[in-house]
């Protein structure tokens, strides 16, 4: 309600647009991405679809200085505060004692996944994985009550999260990889090129305001789709189906993605 109504009325044209994603790349490119069209829009389809009772989760694949973070952190502005929660580390108990309802239904992200898989940072990716699988997180836990006694306390974290991250390393474990979806990052002359250029054309232009009134447009949007968030019916599911493939055990998670990507 403290929207000014000339913003809203842009969400509003956006939230109506048949070229959506083309508004939210051209904008994200405003930001200060460069190239890397589909991994900047699907990076904000898994924001979008933190409305889903079924999110998305994905990860960033690629050598350093490649700018997945920096398409997480340009793709991650264009969401409230209120939606998104924006890490750069989590021990594996943190997910437990946030305020109850902090992570219901947000979009979070984790900025470089730990290089070294420690016995605590394989703990910290289980949490994070019976979440996003599960959709919360129960957890049994001894406390010494006021007469000295031990008892038992269960601690539930409701979710759902859309999660994402970026990540230098090659290869995930099984475990991680099969609940997201794998996006590389392009490490191309071609994109390097991309990359130097902007730079140097933003570095030659007067830094202005009219990134907040965009900020604010998106903010705005992902507020309205957030304050109804829309049953979404996939006429051609079907079809879809006879055409997916069925040739291996993990065909049966990544159907899942799919739906769930053409919701968003």
């Amino acid at each position: 309600e403290k929207t000014p109504p000339e913003i809203v009325a842009e969400a509003e044209g956006m939230a109506n647009s048949p070229e959506l994603l083309r508004e939210a790349y051209d904008d994200g490119c405003t930001l200060g991405v460069a190239g890397e069209a589909e991994t900047a829009l699907t990076v904000w389809l898994v924001g979008v679809s933190r409305l889903l009772a079924s999110p998305l989760a994905a990860v960033i694949v690629g050598p350093t200085s490649t700018g997945k973070s920096h398409v997480l952190q340009k793709v991650g502005a264009l969401f409230p505060p209120e939606a998104t929660i924006k890490l750069t580390q989590a021990s594996p108990q943190s997910w437990f004692y946030l305020p109850p309802g902090s992570l219901r239904h947000r979009f979070v992200t984790l900025c470089e996944r730990p290089q070294v898989e420690t016995p605590e940072v394989v703990d910290a990716n289980r949490s994070w994985r019976d979440l996003v699988s599960e959709g919360r997180l129960v957890k049994a836990v001894a406390t010494r009550g006021p007469d000295g006694q031990m008892t038992t306390e269960v601690v539930i974290q409701e979710g759902p999260v859309a999660f994402c991250e970026s990540t230098t390393k090659s290869k995930l474990l099984d475990e991680d990889a099969s609940r997201m979806l794998i996006l590389n990052s392009d490490d191309s002359e071609e994109q390097t090129s991309r990359v130097v250029k902007k730079v140097f054309s933003d570095a030659s232009k007067p830094q202005s305001g009219g990134c907040e009134t965009l900020i604010a447009k998106h903010w705005a949007f992902q507020r309205l789709i957030g304050s109804h968030p829309p049953q979404v019916v996939i006429p051609f599911a079907e079809q879809l189906a006879e055409k997916f493939p069925v040739d291996r055990p993990e065909c049966r998670r990544i159907a899942r993605h799919c739906v769930a990507l053409i919701r968003a």
